[in-house]
């Protein structure tokens, strides 16, 4: 069991340090859009900016999805060959412990 959560812990931090590297990034374009501003920005750039944050937050919101789909499917498989095994076990005279 503590196996499995050092996996998880594992896993989920390697999600933790992509997200940050991307939001990493995501603050430096915003501090070389203000430098490039200077003190005074226009309806037009804060627009474009806003577009580009919510591009950037909508693709970590999809690879997020798209990390626990991966993820989901091979519990589910390992599950459903459990099943399988615990089904197969008492035909062919095996007892499994547990």
């Amino acid at each position: 069991m503590a196996e499995k959560n050092r996996s998880q812990n594992s896993e989920y931090g390697e999600l933790i340090d992509f997200l940050a590297q991307k939001f990493d990034r995501i603050e430096k374009n915003f501090d070389e859009i203000k430098t490039g501003l200077g003190t005074k920005a226009d309806k037009s750039d804060v627009t474009q900016l806003r577009n580009e944050l919510s591009s950037r937050i909508t693709t970590l919101g999809d690879k997020i999805d798209d990390y626990r789909a991966d993820q989901s499917g091979p519990r589910s498989q390992i599950n459903e060959h459990r099943e399988w095994i615990d089904k197969a076990s008492p035909k062919i005279g095996v007892k499994l412990p547990g």
